[in-house]
């Protein structure tokens, strides 16, 4: 599945999101993180195209497609006050 459509906004909370039309919308301030970090997000939000939750199954096609999505969570949520 493929978006259709990517924007950029200002969120108060998270790094992105996958609208029910399935426009994916990513936090501006992420553009400062690292880019494992970055694409661990868009990977997060391109599943939700497969699995509008967070479902078991949600998580294992996010694992698949990046084995070491725990520790780039763990990171955003150290460095969330630096980046925002």
């Amino acid at each position: 599945m493929a978006p259709r459509g990517i924007s950029i906004r200002a969120f108060k909370a998270r790094w992105g999101s996958c609208h029910h039309d399935d426009q994916l919308v990513f936090n501006w301030p992420i553009n400062k993180a690292p880019h494992s970090i970055v694409d661990d997000v868009v990977i997060h939000e391109l599943c939700h195209l497969v699995h509008a939750n967070h479902s078991k199954e949600f998580w294992q096609l996010v694992r698949r497609q990046d084995a070491a999505f725990p520790a780039h969570w763990e990171w955003l949520k150290v460095k969330t006050g630096e980046l925002l």
